[in-house]
């Protein structure tokens, strides 16, 4: 079987409105058409993730999200 996969961006994007270095937490907004589907508050001194809302496929996004942060926080910015 052969084919091919076609890449196009959906719209989706991904903002940081909060990020507090000295509580270490971060908040991070998906956004679609100019509407929030889901608020991710990341305590990165605590470990844990909150999330508030949803979308279709959201474990993904919130994958990618997390994945930024965690990436931030071995670097040492956070």
């Amino acid at each position: 079987m052969r084919g091919y996969t076609e890449f196009r961006p959906i719209g989706i994007k991904t903002d940081y409105p909060h990020v507090d270095l000295m509580q270490k937490l971060v908040t991070a907004r998906v956004v679609y058409e100019e509407r929030v589907l889901m608020t991710v508050i990341i305590d990165v001194g605590k470990n844990t993730v909150q999330k508030e809302g949803s979308l279709a496929g959201g474990k993904t996004q919130m994958t990618n999200v997390c994945s930024c942060v965690m990436m931030n926080k071995k670097q040492g910015v956070i």
